[in-house]
């Protein structure tokens, strides 16, 4: 990786990029970017890989795929992998990253995730919703496209909220997904009336 430090990478280069490692990179800017994983991230991205699988069994030939790389496309040196992306595109069994995804699914820290991609997201043709999940606390995100040029924003933090991904017809409450992980719960201020 020494070739690495002193130059950047572009996103081909990327594709063919190994560390040894089980660690999983994004490109950012043409350089490698370790991500952040533990078990909340683990198991949140396991439940949802299994309820987005169910809801895609009679949506054939909709297929979602785990830890994808997908190219910016607007940039030769950036290249995302989110958690889960739903596309129709035929993929090839070898393939490294897909090119159209309908749907995109991240978790992230919002503390240290750096959310530059949200731009890349946004310019992605095809692209009709993602969302975001955070892993430290009780907090989802969902984008979704109302035309060319303009998104619509949900956002939720009780266990009550239900997270839809009406492109593929999943409603959950974020009480099941979150069910039994240690994460922050949403703190509310008091809003009783002093007497």
């Amino acid at each position: 990786m020494a070739d690495t430090a002193t130059r950047r990478m572009t996103v081909e280069e990327f594709l063919q990029w190994e560390d040894g490692t089980d660690t999983r990179y994004e490109l950012i800017d043409g350089v490698p970017v370790a991500m952040a994983q533990g078990r909340v991230h683990a198991a949140l991205a396991s439940r949802l890989d299994q309820r987005i699988g169910h809801c895609l069994a009679a949506r054939k030939p909709a297929r979602a795929f785990v830890n994808m790389k997908l190219r910016s496309p607007w940039s030769r040196l950036h290249c995302y992998r989110p958690d889960v992306a739903v596309t129709l595109e035929p993929v090839a069994g070898n393939a490294r990253r897909l090119a159209k995804p309908f749907l995109v699914v991240d978790l992230t820290q919002a503390a240290t995730d750096d959310r530059s991609n949200f731009i890349h997201y946004f310019r992605m043709v095809g692209l009709q919703e993602f969302a975001l999940l955070e892993t430290r606390c009780i907090f989802a995100e969902v984008y979704r496209r109302r035309d060319e040029n303009s998104w619509f924003s949900e956002l939720g933090n009780q266990r009550e909220w239900r997270l839809k991904l009406e492109s593929i017809g999943l409603d959950v409450s974020l009480g099941d997904l979150y069910q039994g992980l240690p994460v922050e719960e949403p703190v509310y201020p008091d809003r009783s009336i002093a007497s």
